[in-house]
């Protein structure tokens, strides 16, 4: 067969040499392969050898390597896919090791000048990395038609935002960069509010859910991304006629007053109280009467 336009190896275990060989041999004569998706393949150590064989017969435009347990070194043999419009290597501890060692890497990705989107959920990305790779796109000379990068789940902060903040601003056509399952916190989430707005930015959200206990409907309140503890308390105030000293904001097993909030509350108080439930991932914070 040399007419193969999709070839997914998805789940099988490439563990033995053998195997990953024959695997690339096969791919070297396909003239048409356009999607090549190596996920859940514990393919880190033959990686170099098929992406060897693909430089014979190059059409890959759409790569998945995730979960494959990649590590930084053997990353850096997707340099082979020059065609590749899509490229995702989510769920590989690529950059956990120090930055000197990943800068290869770096320099590997603007040469995949064809790259539209590109997915590092769940490589232990920092924000030293982020800002660096955040740098990197900046120069819309490297991959040029990139839309949309994803970062979800990682251990960025804050930090990076003033870099997102600057890349978004350079490169208009960048479509979306997804953040959700971060702790950027509100100093990062005020850097790209009006992206996150704008609808650029996928930011972890904090959503409102305001439960009236003792039977009745559950009204829902849902406020915008990354909302603030203050509007919220004056809101859920006015809606139950309620005093803020009878609510309680609660999140994983955290509990904020209504008068921590609000009231006779230092504004440090307050800035640590948005800080507590702000950007951590998909949560809802129920509001309770208390009793």
């Amino acid at each position: 067969v040399t007419t193969l336009e999709h070839l997914s190896l998805q789940g099988h275990r490439l563990e033995r040499e053998g195997t990953a060989l024959a695997i690339a041999a096969c791919v070297a004569r396909q003239t048409c392969l356009a999607r090549l998706d190596l996920s859940d393949t514990v393919l880190s150590d033959h990686l170099q050898a098929l992406c060897k064989a693909l430089c014979k017969n190059n059409r890959v435009t759409s790569v998945c390597l995730a979960h494959s347990e990649l590590d930084i070194a053997s990353a850096r043999s997707v340099d082979v896919f020059t065609r590749a419009t899509e490229l995702d290597l989510s769920r590989n501890a690529l950059f956990n090791t120090e930055i000197w060692i990943k800068l290869p890497f770096y320099r590997v990705l603007p040469q995949l000048r064809s790259l539209c989107r590109l997915v590092l959920d769940e490589t232990r990305l920092k924000d030293a990395d982020a800002m660096y790779l955040y740098d990197l796109f900046t120069d819309a000379a490297k991959c040029p038609d990139l839309q949309a990068l994803s970062l979800q789940t990682n251990f960025l902060g804050g930090a990076s935002c003033r870099r997102l903040a600057a890349l978004l601003a350079a490169r208009p056509q960048l479509q979306c960069v997804d953040v959700r399952g971060n702790k950027l916190r509100k100093y990062g989430y005020d850097l790209v509010r009006s992206f996150v707005n704008a609808g650029t930015v996928r930011c972890s959200y904090s959503g409102l859910r305001l439960v009236e206990r003792g039977g009745g409907k559950q009204p829902i309140v849902v406020f915008e991304h990354g909302v603030r503890l203050g509007p919220a308390l004056e809101i859920v105030c006015k809606v139950t006629g309620m005093d803020r000293d009878g609510v309680v904001f609660m999140r994983g097993g955290c509990k904020i007053t209504g008068q921590e909030v609000g009231g006779g509350a230092m504004e440090t108080t307050k800035q640590g109280a948005d800080e507590v439930f702000l950007g951590h991932g998909d949560v809802e914070i129920e509001c309770v009467p208390v009793v």
